[in-house]
């Protein structure tokens, strides 16, 4: 399943696609945003990302945001 959705960035809205997926049994998230790609999970004290990614914690938040509607959305 992948989804798509908007945030806004700096004034600006910019469009993501959120893929979730599993790796060794941890549940994880392949964010394009930019065209560039971005792993992040969510952990006991929110949302995390992979070493290569370079999103800020705010940015970071803001997906983890839309992730958690969007699922919350589908289970309704």
């Amino acid at each position: 399943m992948e989804y798509q959705t908007t945030i806004e960035i700096n004034n600006c809205i910019k469009q993501i696609t959120l893929k979730p997926a599993l790796y060794m049994d941890v549940p994880l998230w392949e964010i394009t945003l930019d065209g560039k790609n971005h792993i992040i999970r969510k952990n006991a004290d929110g949302w995390d990302q992979s070493s290569d990614s370079d999103l800020n914690f705010d940015l970071l938040d803001k997906i983890g945001d839309a992730i958690d509607y969007l699922r919350s959305k589908d289970a309704s």
